[in-house]
């Protein structure tokens, strides 16, 4: 069974309709350890060695956050200035994430774009290997269908990961 760290970071999940949707589809994966950012920091004082033991702990990272003017929620960007630390995730010495994997699912009230260089960027520089993002765009018009479809497509990825250590 592999260890899945699945990072929600959203400030505020009691709103996101889409956001909810989706943690609540993956909470009972096996090997999901559900990690709500905002519930466990929220005067944003990060845990450094705590958040570093889960993820050297973790076989796959996966990062859930709302797409905010383009980029991630303020918290998230802490998270990983702070935890992803020189020496310990990359430079001469950092190994500590090398061949981890890393998936992202991000939603967004508006458009998105299919790429994500800042996120292929970030699992390059700490040795990860970088998989296609699940994308939810206009999450305020999404029909109850569609988003239980994307819930559960996210679902059944983690489900083939924690069983068979790939992502489908």
């Amino acid at each position: 069974m592999k260890n899945i760290l699945f990072l929600a970071a959203h400030p505020h999940l009691s709103q996101s309709r889409a956001n909810k949707t989706v943690i609540q589809a993956v909470r009972d994966v096996p090997g999901v350890r559900l990690h709500p950012l905002y519930d466990l920091y929220p005067y944003f004082h990060i845990n450094v060695p705590h958040e570093q033991s889960l993820l050297a702990e973790a076989d796959l990272l996966v990062i859930q956050h709302p797409l905010y003017w383009y980029n991630m929620p303020s918290l998230l960007k802490l998270w990983l200035d702070e935890v992803l630390e020189f020496n310990w995730a990359y430079g001469p010495e950092g190994k500590m994430l090398q061949g981890k994997d890393l998936l992202v699912s991000i939603t967004s009230g508006g458009p998105m774009e299919d790429s994500f260089p800042a996120w292929e960027q970030t699992a390059r520089t700490c040795g990860m290997n970088f998989h296609p993002p699940f994308l939810l765009p206009w999450t305020t018009d999404v029909s109850d269908e569609d988003l239980h479809q994307h819930a559960q497509s996210v679902r059944t990825a983690l489900m083939t990961y924690a069983n068979e250590g790939r992502l489908p």
